[in-house]
């Protein structure tokens, strides 16, 4: 199989693992920015299976491993990119699609793209052990990624230990708090909207002004030690408290904001026949259980029914952590009013 990797666009603004190119957490875990990859949005190829991903060269050939191995003579050409690249790739490919595939985009995103009727109901197989909570008929969630602080202990002056949203407003942290930006940061995009699906519209600008004042917005990597809370993923935040006494990670109380990261068939309505089974056959592997379990090393909380460990530093059930309200279809319809508006105020 031969694969070529396809970056529309060189991203380096990126918060922690909050966004998919870049593996590392913090800046003192740097992310490896060196690719072979030539930088052009069209080399997209008819006669290959066209994925588009949010995952990281690196952990897509990975993950994709034993696919490979077991379609030798299938040519596969991967697109990479950020959540809001992705996004607005597929979006403005709509007349004419090129991908067969999207890995790794959030449930959010893919209601947007469906209000355009750019996906195709598929059922992969074994899509039955996935829990029906994190799967549609137009696209199947792999694993989900949620919210969580990690607490410097050594820092906090005094303050308490924030339980929830609305100790990081209520106690005086002294800007003590880095909040990744939903502008450059997944973390950040899922943390912001939400909040604004779970509290409305006015009440989240008004927390986020709040925030703001407490808290620094960062567009760029941080040194997890220089403050007392950094707003992130619970598994990276899991990962990084395993390393020093000085950190907890807490889970907000209100529940976790999450997001849903799926795989899905795009719906083109012309195209080679093989390719499109091709593209049928990588999501039937995608969702199964063998390469689930690959995401595990990066993302641990699966979207399996049955026969997953609890993840280190998670309760028995990391569901019960997450705010399972979150409605994704309505987070599509605001998301870009939300990040105009963001833009310009902070």
């Amino acid at each position: 199989m031969k694969i070529k990797r396809i970056i529309p666009l060189t991203l380096t603004l990126c918060l922690f693992a909050g966004c998919a190119n870049t593996p590392g957490l913090w800046d003192d875990e740097p992310a490896d920015d060196s690719t072979d990859v030539t930088a052009t949005a069209d080399l997209q190829d008819d006669n290959a299976l066209n994925i588009y991903t949010t995952f990281s060269d690196a952990e897509a050939l990975r993950y994709i491993a034993d696919f490979k191995s077991n379609n030798p003579d299938l040519e596969i050409k991967i697109t990479q990119g950020t959540e809001r690249e992705i996004t607005a790739k597929i979006l403005s490919e709509s007349s004419s699609p090129r991908a067969d595939v999207v890995w790794g985009l959030s449930a959010s995103s893919l209601f947007l793209i469906e209000t355009q009727d750019l996906l195709e109901d598929y059922t992969p197989a074994g899509a039955d052990g996935i829990s029906p909570d994190y799967r549609a008929s137009n696209w199947t969630g792999m694993f989900i990624q949620e919210t969580a602080f990690l607490i410097n202990e050594s820092k906090l002056g005094g303050e308490p230990v924030p339980l929830g949203y609305f100790d990081l407003i209520e106690n005086d942290y002294n800007g003590g708090i880095a909040v990744p930006s939903p502008l450059y940061s997944e973390a950040g995009l899922i943390f912001t909207m939400g909040l604004f699906d779970l509290m409305g519209e006015d009440d989240a600008w008004e927390y986020f002004n709040e925030l703001h004042q407490n808290a620094v917005f960062v567009d760029s990597e941080v040194a997890a030690g220089d403050y007392a809370v950094v707003v992130s993923y619970g598994g990276d935040c899991v990962k990084k408290a395993a390393q020093s006494d000085s950190y907890i990670v807490v889970f907000p109380e209100e529940g976790s904001c999450f997001d849903i990261r799926a795989a899905a068939l795009i719906n083109k309505t012309s195209g080679d026949e093989k390719i499109k089974q091709a593209a049928k056959s990588f999501l039937d592997y995608a969702v199964s259980g063998g390469a689930i379990e690959k995401y595990r090393e990066d993302y641990p909380v699966l979207t399996l029914l049955d026969g997953v460990d609890t993840p280190d530093g998670y309760p028995e059930n990391p569901f019960d952590l997450i705010a399972s309200d979150i409605d994704f279809a309505a987070i599509s319809g605001f998301r870009n009013a939300v990040l105009e508006k963001w833009e310009r105020s902070y």
